[in-house]
């Protein structure tokens, strides 16, 4: 640890040395070269410029005296003393950062350490409720993961009412509507909860803006929601028909789709739907329906 945090402070104090040497050179050779006069033109328009080089420099130097430690931690992939350091600074010392709570969720998730991440969202209820949806997504993923089905279904459907509240009242909502939506219909189908799933994800094959959500929606209408509510099967399935179409519009080859994937697929959320995004993917592209065919 300490030969880490050595390593990554003279890389700093190089990085400084060098823009600096850049600087003090610049000015040498303008003078020895150009002259005085000519020179002190040259410094005299271009001296925003190098105040603002300095300033950013500056304000990378001040980013690193304040977050040296997290950097270092990072670096070194030590996440158990990555997670003490994030609770201290966050339920210890009440740093409630969105940075810093983002962070410790998602170690907390990449460990599958569920109760914990449930006890960060009581702190952040009580110290900064507004955090909340920020990290709507990731929190909710932990009843996921915790096999709280139930759970799910009852934060997801809170969590998309205030979004819903919000977006009616012409407010700015910090979570993501579409994915939040998305998911409280699959933990209604996971539940077996099927004709409320069924009406959510017909919503979301019809109307959401988010091509990847769409696509999910309309594959499980046609894959799962039809079989287990065969009385339904022909409203769902052209549903998932639109949806489809909707999809192809937005993202026209499956190269596109994949693409879409893979800037998701970093995030929580993205990573437990992977192999369900892949299925869709293949369903939309290199499948065609009788009622598509020309």
């Amino acid at each position: 640890m300490k030969l880490n945090s050595v390593k990554l402070t003279l890389m700093f104090i190089v990085f400084n040395i060098v823009i600096l040497f850049f600087l003090i050179a610049l000015g040498f050779f303008s003078f020895h070269t150009l002259g005085f006069d000519f020179a002190g033109t040259f410094w005299r328009s271009s001296w925003p410029i190098i105040l603002g080089m300095l300033a950013v420099l500056g304000a990378l130097d001040i980013y690193w005296a304040m977050n040296r430690r997290l950097l270092v931690l990072l670096q070194q992939e030590d996440w158990p003393a990555l997670t003490h350091y994030l609770e201290t600074r966050i339920i210890q010392e009440g740093h409630y950062s969105s940075r810093l709570i983002r962070l410790l969720a998602q170690t907390y998730l990449a460990h599958s350490n569920s109760a914990a991440l449930i006890d960060l969202e009581h702190h952040i209820i009580e110290k900064k409720p507004r955090l909340l949806e920020t990290h709507a997504l990731v929190l909710g993923l932990a009843r996921l993961l915790h096999k709280d089905i139930s759970g799910g279904v009852q934060f997801f459907s809170a969590r998309l009412n205030v979004l819903r509240a919000k977006s009616a009242r012409q407010e700015f909502a910090r979570g993501d509507p579409s994915w939040i939506h998305w998911y409280y219909g699959f933990t209604l189908l996971l539940e077996q909860q099927f004709p409320l799933s069924a009406e959510q994800l017909m919503c979301l094959a019809r109307k959401s803006h988010e091509a990847l959500v769409a696509g999910l929606a309309a594959f499980y209408l046609t894959d799962t929601l039809c079989k287990v509510l065969p009385e339904q099967s022909t409203e769902l399935y052209a549903a998932a028909l639109e949806g489809r179409r909707r999809v192809r519009k937005s993202l026209h080859t499956l190269g596109a789709w994949d693409k879409a994937v893979l800037k998701i697929q970093a995030e929580i959320y993205g990573i437990i739907m992977l192999q369900a995004l892949q299925n869709a993917g293949h369903w939309i592209y290199e499948e065609q329906a009788p009622q598509e065919k020309s």
